[in-house]
This record gives structure tokens, C-alpha cells and sequence, in this order.
């Protein structure tokens, strides 16, 4: 008689079934501990896997907020001013604010943060380039320069936070005021992280 142990359904389905005189499909000389989802071996001792340890493994979420400047105030920046995005388009963590009367993000949660951004500019009084930069708890990360005066600039930038809550704004590192674009959206940031679930 072949005896298995099948778990129950309220168990959890991680749950191996000890399968006593059946033997190992891989030729192994090992008692067989059986997948209760595909019944394939999965002994630790001679190392036998099926294809559901791949699913119950924790995958990393990626979660972050995206906020957009469609609509500027103001069409002129003042060098180290911060730009003032007025719209969030999508927010899936909720350790990062954002202060939209002073364009500040505050970042609560000790981990890396990627952030992408992008402006478009239409010129400046003297300047023949532009330049912006993250300003990180009143340092300056990540600068980003546009060697002409009009035009859209892009920038990356990685960043640590060992100490919450942190401060994080776009700013205008021209040392020159610049006009910004006529035509929405005017700039994009992006700050994501990556987690697994609990």
C-alpha cells in the first residue's frame, strides 16, 4: 500500500505531504517530501525543486509617487528656487509627502531612493546653459546641465536616507534666472522604492 499524508485545505499551501514507500522521481536514495500543489519531490536533503517554490517566493514591489508640474505660477526660477509641482499623478507609498505650497517631498522611511526628473526650459537672461539639481536636506545631489539654453533636461539620481524624516526638492542650480515652458506638462519627478511584502 502506498500511505501519503495529504494536508488539510485550511493549511498552508507550503505544506509538504511525507510520501512513505513511494520513491524518489529524481533517483534519489532520499525519503521523498512531496509538493502538495504538483506532487514533484522537493527534498531538501538531496536538493530536488519544483516550479511552486518559484511563486511562493517574495517578490520586491516597486512603490513610489509621480508628481507633475502642468501649470506654473510662475513662468520664471530663481537660482536654487524649487519647483512648485501642482499635481499628483500616482502615489503608492505612504512614507513620502509632498508640500505643494513649498515643493518639498519628505521621505520617512530609512532605505534608497531613485529618483528620474525631468524639465523643460525656455531660456534664461545671461546664461548660456541650465542647470537644476536635487537639493537633499539642504545638499546638492544629482546635477543635471543642458549645454543650451532651451530645451528639455532629464536627470537621475540615487540617494540614501539614514535619517527621517528627509527633505527633498527639484531646484533651479542656473546661476541665473530661467523661463520655464509655455506648454504642459512643464516637468515630471518620479521617487520609487523597492519593497517585498509582508
Amino acid at each position: 500500500m502506498n500511505y501519503r499524508r495529504r494536508p488539510h485545505k485550511a493549511c498552508d499551501p507550503t505544506v509538504l505531504s511525507v510520501c512513505i514507500r513511494s520513491i524518489c522521481p529524481n533517483r534519489h536514495s532520499c525519503r521523498p517530501r512531496f509538493c502538495p500543489r504538483c506532487r514533484r519531490c522537493v527534498c531538501k536533503k538531496c536538493l530536488c525543486r519544483c516550479r511552486c517554490s518559484v511563486t511562493t517566493a517574495q517578490v520586491p514591489q516597486l512603490e513610489g509617487i509621480h508628481a507633475q508640474l502642468e501649470t506654473a505660477s510662475s513662468m520664471q526660477l530663481e537660482h536654487k528656487e524649487p519647483v512648485l509641482f501642482d499635481k499628483i499623478i500616482h502615489n503608492t507609498d505612504n512614507n513620502i509627502c509632498y508640500n505643494q505650497q513649498i515643493g518639498k517631498f519628505s521621505l520617512t522611511t530609512r532605505t534608497n531612493y531613485l529618483i528620474n526628473w525631468d524639465i523643460t526650459v525656455e531660456g534664461s537672461y545671461q546664461s548660456a546653459s541650465i542647470s537644476f539639481a536635487l537639493l537633499v536636506d539642504n545638499q546638492i545631489h544629482g546635477i543635471s546641465t543642458l549645454p543650451i539654453s532651451v530645451g528639455q533636461l532629464t536627470g537621475t539620481c540615487l540617494i540614501t536616507v539614514s535619517k527621517t524624516p528627509t527633505c527633498l526638492s527639484l531646484v533651479n542650480y542656473t546661476n541665473d534666472t530661467i523661463q520655464l515652458s509655455r506648454f504642459a506638462p512643464v516637468a515630471n519627478i518620479t521617487i520609487a522604492t523597492a519593497s517585498c511584502p509582508s
